[in-house]
């Protein structure tokens, strides 16, 4: 009894292990990247899957803004605009530049808004996007670059409509290629198999 006891135990054991190693396979991420064109703005990215997570920060107490581009110009920018409200509630709104004007808000709002703080004159947020949103009027397809990043933000206000305070773009461009899936599917019946392999031993 105890014999079988402990075989189911350590079948129970090996289930686990097996779920966990398919939740981590599951959430597979690219290396992370940096672009920080100064002290004063810094952003850091990794690509899990088919999404694109971000975080941004910058010496400002008003909007921040990382943007996509297929030069180093502001127009035909894809571009993510945040902050937190003197209030302390946060923003976020993806949109687009089309000329040297106040960026425009996409109809389909793609962008996920996952934190966001504000401390000592300093803003920080915490995005993600899928690489295509399946908007290709106002956004761009990641995938199909590559890009070049630009960075913004207004020093004081929270007013998207305000003009930057401080513009850059990166001196290079970047390729945004999916993360290949894990072979999931293969896993798990390798590990079903295994699992029948102990059940006969339990009898």
């Amino acid at each position: 009894m105890r014999s079988s006891f402990a075989k189911l135990l350590k079948l129970g054991v090996t289930a686990a292990a097996l779920a966990t190693g398919l939740n981590v396979a599951a959430a597979a991420c690219g290396p992370e990247t940096s672009f920080a064109p100064n002290q004063d703005y810094s952003l850091t990215f990794k690509i899990c899957d088919s999404s694109l997570f971000g975080t941004v920060t910058a010496r400002a107490s008003g909007w921040v803004a990382v943007g996509f581009s297929s030069d180093q110009y502001m127009p035909a920018t894809d571009i993510v605009m945040a902050g937190v409200l003197p209030d302390g509630s946060t923003y976020l709104q993806d949109a687009i530049a089309l000329r040297r004007t106040p960026p425009a808000r996409d109809a389909s709002q793609d962008v996920q808004l996952l934190s966001a703080s504000e401390l000592d004159g300093v803003t920080s947020f915490s995005f993600s996007r899928l690489l295509n949103t399946g908007d290709a009027s106002q956004d761009y397809d990641l995938t199909d670059g590559p890009y070049y990043i630009l960075a913004a933000f207004q020093a004081s206000s929270d007013n998207l409509r305000e003009q930057h305070s401080y513009a850059d773009s990166s001196e290079i461009t970047y390729q945004f290629a999916p993360v290949p899936e894990p072979q999931i599917v293969a896993m798990l019946l390798a590990g079903l198999g295994l699992l029948a392999v102990r059940l006969r031993g339990v009898r």
